[in-house]
C-alpha cells in the first residue's frame, strides 16, 4: 500500500470494510448496508465490478453512507491507537534505557495490549521470566544466587546478565514482568508445572538451560 495512490488506497480500505479479510469479517456489520453494497458492486449485465468509492457517491443510500462513515471512523480511531502504541515504543527505545523498550511499551501502552494465551517461547526474555517463576519462586535474587554457586561461566554471562537487566526494570517501575508478559492461563500453567518440577526434582533448578 505504500506505493498506492489515494484512490487505490481508499478502495482497498472500502473492500476491507465491506468484505472483510480471510481472518476477520467486515467492519460494516449493518446487514442492510452490506447487502446493498454487495448487490451494487457487481454490474451483472456488463460483468463489471464497480468501485465502492464511486458507488458511495452514486447509487448507495444515505443510510449506507452513514454506516460507512461510522466504520471508517472506527478504523481511524484504531489506527490512531496503533500509532500511539508505536510512538510509545519508539520513545522508550530512544530513551535512557532502550533495552527496556518492549517492557515500557507494554506497561505504558495507550490501551491494554493483547497478549498470547500461552507464552511466546521464541522470546528469550519471556523464557527467563518463566524459568524464574517456575524454578526460583519468582525471585531474580534466588536465580542469581544459584548461578553464582552452581551455574557455568556461560550461564552466568548470558542468563545472569539477562536476569540483572530484567530485575532492574522491575525495580525501577515497581512491576512484575509476569503481569506484562503472561495471561492468567499461562500463569496457572506455570504454577502447575512448578509444582510438578518440585515434586520430581525438589530444589533443583534446570542445569541444562542455555539461551542467547
Amino acid at each position: 500500500m505504500r506505493n498506492a495512490n489515494t484512490s487505490q488506497a481508499v478502495e482497498v480500505l472500502l473492500r476491507a470494510l465491506f468484505e472483510g479479510t480471510e481472518a476477520d469479517g467486515p467492519w460494516v456489520e449493518h446487514r442492510g448496508a452490506a447487502w446493498e453494497m454487495e448487490e451494487l458492486v457487481y454490474h451483472e449485465q456488463l460483468d463489471m465490478l464497480v468501485p465502492y468509492q464511486y458507488l458511495l457517491l452514486t447509487l448507495a443510500s444515505d443510510e449506507t453512507r452513514a454506516v460507512t462513515r461510522q466504520a471508517a471512523e472506527a478504523v481511524r480511531d484504531a489506527a490512531e491507537q496503533l500509532l500511539a502504541l508505536l510512538d510509545t515504543y519508539e520513545q522508550a527505545a530512544s530513551g535512557e534505557h532502550p533495552e527496556w523498550a518492549t517492557f515500557i511499551a507494554l506497561l505504558e501502552a495507550p490501551f491494554p495490549v493483547e497478549i498470547p494465551p500461552d507464552c511466546d517461547t521464541r522470546d528469550p526474555d519471556v523464557i527467563a521470566v518463566m524459568i524464574r517463576d517456575m524454578r526460583f519462586d519468582g525471585s531474580w535474587k534466588k536465580k542469581l544466587d544459584w548461578l553464582a554457586l552452581q551455574g557455568t561461566e556461560e550461564q552466568e554471562r548470558i542468563d545472569g546478565t539477562r536476569a540483572r537487566r530484567l530485575a532492574a526494570f522491575e525495580e525501577a517501575y515497581g512491576v512484575d514482568l509476569a503481569d506484562l508478559l503472561f495471561s492468567e492461563q499461562a500463569k496457572a500453567e506455570h504454577d502447575r508445572l512448578a509444582q510438578e518440577l518440585e515434586d520430581s526434582e525438589p530444589g533443583l533448578p534446570p542445569l541444562h538451560w542455555r539461551k542467547n
